[in-house]
């Protein structure tokens, strides 16, 4: 299957996915990242449960419907970080035929997942954090078409280009960019001040892109 990373409706605590290779978008068995917790509350359901103050995505069950024959439609938050596999328990409803299914837990594909790189179309700034979390959480946000930095950047009204992750460790991830405008690739990965980004071998600055991803500014090329 495309990589992606996937979220268990109701079921599989995240460790245990990440002990099978699966990347979770919901962590690992540790303290919640406090930036994200913002994004994380806006998707999930009402009835999710929360056992630990402290790990509340560990059970979180995301908001999710279901398109038939075998689809799944996602808050745009989830389509932001690349949340492209929804797994359920049990048997499916009729009208569903995942693309992965076992005796006792099926998949689906959320066809919106974007790319764990990409770059959206524009930039907007947007400091405050109280409005930039309501342009996030609005239903109509679609994260292909905008971005929101924190601080003001200097681009284009329409960017365009394309970028590949080549190499990815824990510690380092290489990105292939060809940009036919300056643009901002945006790393769905969790912003940290202890990241360094180097374009060319130079140093330059990492920005905190949807609040709490990180945003690289690159010229065309």
């Amino acid at each position: 299957a495309a990589p992606g990373r996937i979220i268990g409706y109701n079921c599989l605590p995240a460790t245990l996915a990440q002990t099978h290779g699966l990347p979770e978008v919901r962590g690992y068995d540790a303290v919640d990242p406090a930036r994200l917790m913002p994004l994380m509350a806006m998707v999930a359901e009402t009835n999710s449960p929360n056992y630990l103050t402290y790990a509340q995505t560990q059970w979180l069950i995301p908001r999710a419907q279901l398109t038939p024959p075998d689809g799944v439609r996602l808050p745009p938050i989830l389509d932001l970080l690349g949340v492209r596999y929804v797994i359920f328990r049990g048997t499916p409803p009729p009208e569903m035929h995942p693309q992965f299914q076992s005796p006792d837990y099926w998949a689906l594909v959320n066809p919106a997942a974007l790319a764990r790189a990409f770059v959206p179309q524009r930039v907007e700034t947007v400091g405050d954090a109280r409005e930039r979390l309501r342009k996030l959480a609005a239903p109509h946000f679609n994260p292909r078409t905008v971005a929101y930095v924190e601080t003001p950047v200097s681009l284009p009204p329409v960017c365009r280009g394309a970028v590949a992750i080549v190499a990815d460790i824990p510690t380092r991830v290489t990105v292939s960019v060809k940009m036919e405008t300056p643009g901002l690739v945006v790393l769905a990965d969790l912003w940290d001040q202890g990241w360094r980004a180097y374009l060319g071998g130079q140093p330059v600055p990492i920005l905190r892109a949807n609040h709490a991803l990180r945003g690289v500014v690159v010229p065309a090329g």
